[in-house]
């Protein structure tokens, strides 16, 4: 429970030490700047970082840098459907398509995630 009161946050559910508990999305200028430099080491990315890794993708010589980058945190993170995706941008006709497909999957996943938590939430908040 130290984890809770380190970040302000009151919950009745445990958290892992190390681990933090749910934060909220960074505005829209963190969240382009995420999307440029971290790509998918940037585990919360919003709507505006995904479509920054989307035209940085159709971006002849830092689509291929992106995706060399985002390959790696896919390994990293053990996502083998965004290594197939960002494999597959490295080859610049599919570049951008694929890439764009990487990043409508995480956005996507990342939203329902979200949705998920406050669903959550609110039950806890007002139980039937």
């Amino acid at each position: 429970m130290r984890a809770h009161s380190q970040y302000g946050y009151a919950a009745n559910y445990p958290v892992r030490p190390g681990q933090r508990p749910y934060e909220r999305r960074p505005g829209p200028v963190r969240d382009v700047w995420n999307g440029a430099m971290r790509g998918d080491f940037a585990r919360n990315l919003g709507f505006f970082g995904g479509l920054t890794q989307i035209i940085i993708g159709f971006l002849p010589l830092f689509g291929t840098l992106a995706a060399l980058r985002d390959l790696v945190a896919d390994l990293k993170y053990h996502d083998h459907l965004g290594c197939a995706f960002n494999t597959l941008a490295l080859v610049p006709v599919f570049g951008g398509f694929s890439k764009t497909m990487d990043v409508i999957r995480v956005v996507h996943h990342a939203g329902h995630v979200v949705h998920v938590t406050q669903r959550r939430k609110h039950q806890q908040q007002y139980p039937q």
